[in-house]
């Protein structure tokens, strides 16, 4: 977990590259986003932890193509970024978070969540935009099976 105090540090992004476009998620974006979801999150995690079935907050676009999203949750404490991103936008993701950061309330601190298949965010997130890495926690899922023995015979009636 990554947190940036926004009221001590002002990001400036000037989006001279018109390549590059941070806006609202759309309902047309949907499928978009459960296909980068499947391709880029590991079949483990999206077991403990399924796509969104609404997708809200930031969409990353970069020549045309939805590349990523930042799902964006306020709370009173300030907003917490689940970042879902595109590897293809490795070489650009502090361009792409700078740009992302301007369109939230700048009064705010902001939390970035950071899952340990996403550790190529953390070199832009701690060098580039200045966030601090507060907490470090590992999501663990137990499966819990019951044996049960039923004859054959029963289970031919069902």
């Amino acid at each position: 977990m990554y947190a940036l105090e926004r009221n001590q540090t002002t990001l400036s992004y000037d989006n001279a590259d018109d390549a590059l476009l941070v806006r609202e998620v759309e309902e047309i974006d949907y499928p978009h986003l459960n296909v980068l979801y499947a391709n880029t999150v590991p079949r483990l995690v999206q077991q403990a932890d399924p796509p969104p079935t609404v997708w809200s907050g930031l969409a990353l676009v970069l020549e045309g193509r939805l590349r990523g999203c930042l799902m964006v949750s306020e709370g009173r404490n300030g907003v917490l970024l689940k970042p879902y991103i595109h590897p293809e936008l490795e070489d650009r993701v502090s361009d792409v978070l700078a740009l992302a950061l301007t369109q939230l309330p700048n009064n705010r601190k902001v939390y970035m969540r950071v899952l340990a298949y996403q550790a190529w965010l953390r070199p832009a997130l701690e060098q580039d935009l200045g966030f601090e890495d507060i907490a470090r926690h590992a999501l663990m899922a137990k499966h819990t099976v019951i044996l049960r023995e039923t004859s054959v015979f029963h289970l031919w009636l069902l």
